[in-house]
């Protein structure tokens, strides 16, 4: 998937998605996908306060950081 497709996917999921369980599912899905890429995790931390729960933030993040440091993004 091109970088400007995940952004606009991580902007369409933060505005569009009602549920923080939902959002959530679709943000992770993106994290582990093996083309995520620092434009798409910027996208997805820059936005991170749209998300209610501050679990599922953390949650978020934690897979964030666990792809920073498999050195899996592009």
């Amino acid at each position: 998937m091109a970088v400007p497709v995940q952004v606009h996917l991580v902007n369409v999921t933060y505005r569009s998605l009602s549920f923080d369980g939902n959002k959530t599912h679709v943000l992770s899905r993106i994290v582990a996908r093996p083309d995520f890429c620092d434009a798409t995790r910027h996208a997805i931390v820059s936005q991170l306060n749209k998300l209610s729960f501050d679990s599922n933030r953390q949650h978020i993040l934690h897979l964030i950081n666990e792809r920073l440091k498999t050195g899996a993004t592009h």
